[in-house]
């Protein structure tokens, strides 16, 4: 087939843009020749093994596919930088000489866990092997009904690791693996939890090997299943754990994002100033409760703001439980504004404020000062369903 008439750095712009259309970037390898190399980057840039992604098929037919792909055009292993896989399948076929060809991935991804009980996958699908590669720095758990119990062995292979998320995590079962060999040392510069059990944080901080005094991102989202459970008991332990992890960080980090109750806020814990961007959903459950104490420390965080601050991004969001209460923080939004508008705080660019409630409220503030500064500003009030 002919060549483009276009300059191939154009051609690569153009196909550059289509890296998200799968249905384009596959007709665009077959225009010619000095249209592939570039189709097939974006094309086998992400490989997932895992029938929840494709909606049909097996999990042994994909891996006996990825097999065969890779004994035919070993060439497309250097495209691959993140691979979905469930590792608690068996391997049907000898794959792990091949994910050794990978040497360029950079990702892992942990999903659906279909056969439980998986202990000890180590003997299933080789995820292990995949976790020596040189370039493996991040590592994303879940969703799927499993316990972390059973992934902790592979972990004795993933020094190199940076970034671990878990989505949707059962911690139980850590106990079951007290007796393992330590584990090298994991020097982690991103942390995510997303509806995670609320222990989870906590455990992962006791772990022996687990390092995250470095930590440049902290995320800790419970979502509404365990913030039932916290309602229910009046759990403290989340916030506690939060603050023990803060506490030990130094002074490397620039992204905070908390899902939290009524608690003791983290005065002397944490200088905002030094966040890229601050994110806190705070939760009250009943009338005697009150948000402000956590506002005013924020309130508090900023107005000792004397230099310049890095901060980009504010979220705020406020869920309120007791149906006999109609929340106003009309002064607070006020004091927020002035704050935040401060020629300290000039690289600000958007702030998000979302109120959510059983009796919706109806009056919204208007942020003058941002506004007048020319800030992104939303803010949303709702009725919690």
């Amino acid at each position: 087939m002919p060549g483009s008439e276009l300059p191939q750095e154009l051609v690569d712009i153009i196909i550059n843009e289509l890296q998200n259309d799968t249905a384009a970037l596959q007709a665009c390898s077959l225009v010619c020749l000095s249209w592939v190399p570039t189709s097939q980057r974006h094309l086998f840039r992400f490989i997932s093994l895992a029938p929840s992604y494709h909606k049909r098929g097996t999990h042994a037919a994909f891996l006996s596919k990825f097999h065969a792909l890779l004994a035919t055009s070993p060439h497309l292993s250097h495209n691959v930088r993140t691979l979905e896989l469930d590792p608690s399948r068996t391997a049907e076929i000898d794959i792990e000489p091949f994910f050794t060809h990978l040497q360029r991935l950079q990702e892992i991804r942990i999903v659906d866990f279909e056969e439980a009980p998986m202990f000890p996958f180590e003997r299933r699908l080789p995820f292990h092997a995949l976790l020596t590669l040189p370039n493996v720095t991040r590592l994303k758990i879940g969703p799927g009904a499993w316990y972390l119990g059973d992934v902790l062995p592979c972990l004795r292979n993933g020094g190199r690791l940076k970034d671990i998320a878990f989505q949707d995590v059962i911690f139980e079962g850590y106990e079951a693996c007290s007796t393992l060999m330590r584990l090298p040392e994991i020097h982690l510069e991103s942390l995510r939890i997303d509806r995670g059990f609320v222990g989870l944080l906590g455990d992962l901080h006791e772990i022996p090997g687990m390092d995250l005094r470095r930590l440049k991102r902290l995320e800790v989202l419970m979502g509404v299943r365990n913030a039932q459970t916290s309602v229910r008991w009046r759990n403290r332990f989340p916030i506690r754990t939060v603050q023990d992890v803060l506490k030990g960080i130094e002074g490397t980090l620039e992204h905070l994002s908390l899902d939290v109750f009524l608690d003791e806020p983290l005065y002397n814990v944490v200088d905002i100033s030094c966040l890229r961007s601050l994110s806190i959903h705070i939760r009250w459950y009943v009338s005697e409760s009150n948000p402000r104490v956590w506002l005013d420390w924020i309130t508090a965080s900023l107005r000792g703001i004397k230099k310049p601050s890095v901060m980009e991004v504010v979220t705020l969001r406020i869920t309120t439980y007791a149906d006999d209460v109609v929340p106003d923080f009309a002064s607070e939004w006020e004091c927020l504004d002035e704050l935040l508008a401060r020629p300290v705080m000039a690289r600000l660019q958007r702030v998000d404020i979302v109120q959510d409630s059983e009796v919706a409220v109806t009056s919204i503030p208007t942020w003058r000062c941002l506004e007048n500064r020319g800030v992104a500003v939303s803010h949303t009030n709702s009725c919690r369903e």
